[in-house]
């Protein structure tokens, strides 16, 4: 019975699309940010993937008629981590 639920799973592993997709992201690294622990992939647009998030936590309520989107504010940092 082992051996045969081991064989679907690979099978299914091969052909299920979404799953594939699932086990490539467990094994990739991401950008963490400091300020709310918000992961960003690693790959060719991480640069402008985090200077946008870099603007999200700036305060743009101060000295504009703009309301708040955000209550993080300050300078992002960003940790490279593995999940």
């Amino acid at each position: 019975m082992k051996e045969l639920d081991r064989k679907y799973k690979q099978d299914h592993l091969l052909l299920c699309m979404k799953c594939r997709m699932a086990e490539s992201l467990k094994k990739l690294k991401r950008w963490k940010c400091s300020l709310c622990n918000m992961c960003l992939v690693d790959d060719k647009d991480a640069k402008i993937r985090k200077q946008r998030h870099k603007e999200f936590h700036v305060d743009e309520s101060i000295g504009t008629t703009k309301r708040r989107r955000n209550w993080t504010f300050g300078k992002a940092e960003f940790e490279l981590v593995e999940q």
